[in-house]
């Protein structure tokens, strides 16, 4: 894995009463030695409103074909969490250079970085 993968992972529900197998975006760079990384929350569900942190990403969109996902989805790069290697199933694609400084941008309103 790495920096800008998605993967499918066990994803654990924001009050951590369950879990479930989503696409997460790779956030954090992965050292062999680590086992930990952090992850954004995908989503196919786009129907409730969008906050200023989501970005929707439509198959129609050029930098959809690489991400390996399968319908629109948003990221929802406020639902980070650290998780453990180990959670991950599988790579699926990856988002390239252009989407990642759009997704970026959202991680610095969240952090409050700009």
């Amino acid at each position: 894995m790495n920096r800008g993968d998605i993967i499918l992972i066990t994803f654990p529900f924001s009050d951590l009463t369950s879990a479930k197998i989503r696409p997460a975006l790779v956030l954090s760079p992965i050292e062999p030695s680590e086992q930990d990384f952090v992850a954004a929350l995908i989503s196919s569900n786009i129907v409730r409103s969008l906050s200023k942190t989501d970005y929707l990403l439509y198959t129609s969109n050029p930098d959809f074909s690489e991400t390996g996902l399968k319908t629109d989805s948003v990221f929802r790069m406020a639902k980070l969490h650290n998780l453990s290697k180990s959670l991950a199933k599988r790579r699926l694609g990856k988002v390239n250079v252009h989407l990642m400084k759009k997704l970026e941008q959202k991680l610095y309103l969240v952090l409050g970085l700009k």
